[in-house]
């Protein structure tokens, strides 16, 4: 019979009046924004305490700094406090809260008079969102926040539709990056090659090709930094083999003026020792015949083995003149086959990465096709965009511990603690409407009141 006069009343014009109306006061209710003065604590709220108390003897403040900071009301709806210890808070308004540790303190240190205590909310307690946003979640309670300005901290609603697009998009993006990148280090290791096969032919400058490489503007910085650099890299190395040639020729002039120098005077000394030779001679046919004496004979003898000695010096420092000469010239060709074979080497190792980065090229090429191509295919499939209308939602706690599930609109004004519930129809689905359950007659585990 109960039952009966309940589907009566449910279906009487009078029901769906009060549902109107107690649907209408709960959004009324989330349209104005929380007052500091009304609002009742509950866990996750930080609250900033100061406590003085009234000294006659002093005749001023005293603040109890134990009591002085930032304390989190609990999951127990307690506050933990010092000197004091637990002091119920959930439920509490400010005031309330204040007086409520004022009198805990006035019984716990034994105070004449109750102190005066301050409470002010340093920090509200988180809202919640939950369904349909890019990234559900708990997030900080801002006074005033609409549901909206919550949507949006959750990086706005799901898009499923183009969840697919985005990826392709970003895969798009990286391929076309590769494709640049690898376009660049290719035409850097062509210009490479440019400048050592210059080198290795011994010419001296160094001729680029003037058509810049496909993705690459010709007049661009990347472009004429490259070739400047390949340019100075082969001035800088063109310039040192050429010093140290021209040191080593240096060193090969000087040591043939040398050897000549020391030729003049052993053939000088040659004609000198000649000379010495045919005196000797006279000298000993004059003694032979006893017309003078042998002090001229050993003069003449001294001084021809001094000339003599002094030739064969001569030849000798003519020789390892010769031999440095040798040494100069060997050094400079082992400098310009070392110089060779580096460029050689150079060579082959710049025609390797040529190669590998030609792959890469052509890989990252046929990403940026297929990409493109699938892109182009999900549109096809999916169609035209079709907006899609969220059902929102908020479940509220009370002070008396229930928890009410209220239909909300953009503009509604969250509370601290609040949970926002984004409900998104499939898409290509019509909207089927609000909640079956109205304001007020559901709680979270599904009983009604």
């Amino acid at each position: 019979m109960k039952h009966a006069s309940l589907s009566l009343i449910e279906a009487s014009p009078l029901r769906r009046m009060l549902v109107a109306l107690r649907t209408g006061l709960g959004l009324l209710i989330c349209t104005f924004p929380v007052k500091a003065a009304d609002y009742h604590l509950g866990f996750g709220d930080k609250v900033r305490l100061r406590v003085h108390e009234w000294r006659a003897d002093r005749g001023d403040f005293f603040e109890w700094s134990p009591l002085k900071g930032d304390f989190m009301v609990g999951p127990t709806g307690t506050l933990s406090l010092p000197v004091i210890g637990e002091v119920p808070a959930s439920g509490t308004t400010s005031k309330e809260l204040a007086d409520r540790i004022a009198s805990a303190l006035q019984e716990h240190a034994g105070l004449i008079r109750p102190p005066v205590a301050s409470v002010e909310i340093a920090e509200f307690r988180p809202f919640f969102i939950v369904g349909g946003v890019e990234k559900p979640g708990q997030y900080p309670f801002r006074p005033g926040m609409i549901v909206i300005e919550a949507i949006s901290m959750a990086q706005g609603l799901y898009r499923a539709r183009e969840a697919g697009l985005l990826r392709i998009e970003r895969d798009s993006i990286s391929a076309r990056g590769d494709l640049r990148v690898f376009g660049l280090q290719l035409s850097a290791l062509n210009l490479r090659r440019a400048r050592l096969q210059a080198e290795l032919d011994q010419k001296d400058t160094i001729q680029f090709s003037t058509d810049a490489p496909a993705g690459i503007e010709p007049r661009s910085v990347s472009w004429t930094s490259m070739i400047r650099e390949e340019r100075l890299i082969f001035e800088a190395r063109r310039e040192s083999l050429k010093r140290q040639l021209e040191t080593g020729n240096q060193l090969v002039a000087s040591l043939e003026q040398e050897i000549q120098s020391l030729r003049e005077r052993a053939e000088l000394r040659k004609r000198q020792v000649d000379a010495v030779d045919r005196e000797l001679g006279r000298i000993r046919n004059l003694l032979d015949r006893g017309l003078t004496n042998t002090g001229r004979q050993l003069e003449l003898e001294r001084l021809l083995s001094e000339y003599q000695s002094n030739e064969v010096e001569l030849g000798t420092a003519a020789l390892r003149a010769q031999q440095e000469i040798a040494k100069a010239k060997l050094a400079m060709t082992q400098l310009q086959d070392q110089r060779r074979s580096e460029v050689v080497q150079d060579l082959q190792h710049t025609q390797i990465q040529i190669d590998e980065y030609k792959e890469k090229l052509q890989t990252a090429q046929g990403l940026v096709s297929e990409s493109e191509f699938s892109a182009t295919k999900l549109e096809t499939m999916m169609g035209p965009r079709q907006p899609i209308e969220p059902m929102l939602s908020i479940i509220r706690h009370t002070p008396d511990g229930e928890s009410h599930e209220i239909p909300v609109t953009q503009i509604t004004v969250v509370e601290p603690g609040d949970v926002i519930k984004i409900d998104l129809p499939a898409p290509g689905q019509p909207r089927l409407g609000p909640s079956p359950f109205k304001a007020g007659e559901r709680t979270v585990n599904g009983s009604s009141r």
